[in-house]
């Protein structure tokens, strides 16, 4: 299941509650090969939702927020953005629900934040949200809007986000209209992206508690948040330097406030260092309030964690230690990305990773495991062996799973055979998958198996005597390497190796 349209399932509920065929619309409504009405309008009948679950949906979708805390060029951020435009576009053709939406948001912002004297302000948010749906009759206002509010992305490369936003300047770009008779042939600015991708890093937080406020800083941080809302949209050199001037200004006040409430020092002048314009720098924190405005944790994390092994963290090992339960000395970097992903996390949310399967079975996994099956229900786990179905060089495994716990769930799972294209991957993954009890993946090691072959390992260790008893816990490891560079070769040396031993053929 897409994460997205887990998160929906969850929240809204189907007219005539059966859930089975609910879950098989939703997910022909995410599906591109699947054939879709996209000719009925508001309030006509719908052969796939009626007018209410539409509604529904569409603020459901208005509503997300996703995050990828390991963004590199966009991909998964992009992914998602064509698979929510996908979904609006066949539940609100003529786009009369998602413009209503956009006002709605407006004119709570400008109920929350602006002052009431403002009223030139508003009106002319209210007016730009008008003129971009009378110009741009496709999903120009569809991603526009899903870009400004529900999706993030950060990286602790800087040239990362700004490839990461080059992709999402272009998605936009190619949505745009001409109209030979305006201004500029009615091509519109495109946002800016500076405070929707975010050169930080991920796996550090603030020391302070989120409790350390009061009315004046809370006033102060709803003044940045909408600083950097009017600088999304700002379309003038001049505008951007005014948000800009303003931002610093508001930092500045901010973390002036936060000493006085107590926040420590450091933590205070983090926030009042920190210049999301600045796309050469990269902040060696992340806080999801203070960048994004985010208070109650992201509905979705999806993305990559980078595998960085542990011999290169070594310097970041002590914070690490202090920060994630899940530490192991040994343990290599995408570890912590699991559990910082569930700290982002709002209650219910749902966590899609695609990362080594190493923590498995390695045992500087074993408190990431025992962590995973305590403290989430996991819906779906692939473990793709040693088969090399991306252009990845480590083995691959991908998890779904939400930020709750449901004693006696059960998952479904697969163990990939090498063999076929990972194009077929979704139609093998209903065919040849299976449901397992949550309750099987143990600390101690992570195996995929249906229940009958759980039950008939059970039987075997039963059995017999386990090797670790036999030998009193004196296992050796014999030869133990990390040093790819003696056992990993190029095409060119294998040939060549291969040529001078026929053996080998």
């Amino acid at each position: 299941r897409l994460p997205t349209r887990q998160i929906l399932a969850g929240q809204v509920s189907p007219t005539d509650g059966d859930a089975e065929l609910w879950e098989e619309q939703l997910r022909y409504l995410f599906d591109y090969a699947q054939a879709f009405d996209t000719t009925v309008g508001v309030g006509a009948p719908n052969p796939h939702f009626d007018s209410r679950e539409s509604d529904d949906i569409v603020r459901a979708i208005s509503a997300l927020k996703i995050l990828d805390p390991a963004v590199g060029s966009g991909a998964f951020p992009m992914g998602v953005l064509h698979k929510l435009t996908l979904a609006l576009s066949r539940l609100d053709p003529n786009n009369k629900r998602w413009e209503q939406l956009q006002k709605e948001r407006a004119l709570q912002r400008a109920a929350d934040a602006f002052d009431t004297k403002d009223r030139q302000r508003r009106d002319e948010e209210l007016k730009e949200i008008s003129r971009i749906f009378e110009n741009y009759s496709g999903n120009f206002g569809r991603k526009l809007y899903l870009i400004q509010n529900s999706i993030f992305g950060l990286d602790i490369q800087s040239i990362a986000c700004q490839i990461a936003k080059l992709r999402f300047f272009i998605s936009l770009a190619i949505e745009q209209e001409l109209h030979a008779t305006t201004d500029n042939l009615g091509i519109k600015p495109l946002p800016n992206l500076e405070t929707r991708f975010i050169a930080s890093n991920t796996l550090i937080g603030l020391e302070s508690e989120r409790t350390l406020t009061s009315s004046k800083a809370k006033a102060l941080e709803t003044k940045l948040g909408e600083n950097r809302e009017q600088h999304f949209h700002a379309t003038t050199r001049s505008q951007k330097r005014a948000c800009k001037r303003a931002d610093r200004t508001l930092r500045r006040e901010l973390a002036k406030e936060l000493k006085a409430v107590g926040m420590p020092p450091d933590d205070a002048e983090k926030i009042a260092a920190w210049d999301p314009y600045d796309q050469n720098a990269s902040a060696d924190w992340f806080d999801p309030e203070w960048m994004f405005g985010v208070t109650d944790g992201f509905d979705v994390v999806i993305g990559n964690p980078p595998y960085v092994r542990q011999e290169k963290i070594k310097a970041l090992k002590p914070t690490l230690k202090d920060q994630y339960d899940c530490y192991t000395g040994t343990a290599d970097l995408y570890i912590y990305f699991y559990e910082r992903g569930f700290q982002l996390l709002r209650e219910d949310g749902i966590l899609a990773y695609i990362s080594s399967n190493k923590y498995f079975r390695a045992t500087y996994g074993k408190k990431l495991r025992d962590f995973l099956a305590r403290q989430s229900t996991m819906s779906q786990l692939i473990d793709f062996g040693a088969g090399r179905v991306f252009a990845a060089s480590v083995d691959t495994s991908i998890i779904t799973a939400s930020k709750t716990r449901t004693e006696g769930n059960h998952l479904y799972a697969l163990n990939w055979e090498p063999g076929p294209s990972i194009d077929e991957l979704g139609t093998i993954f209903r065919t040849h998958g299976f449901t397992m009890p949550q309750n099987a993946l143990t600390a101690e090691g992570w195996r995929l198996a249906s229940p009958r072959v759980l039950n008939l390992l059970e039987k075997l260790r039963s059995a017999g005597t386990p090797l670790g008893e036999y030998v009193k816990g004196r296992f050796y490891m014999g030869i133990k390497t990390g040093l790819n560079e003696a056992f990993v070769v190029d095409k060119e040396t294998w040939d060549k190796l291969i040529a001078e031993h026929p053996i080998l053929r």
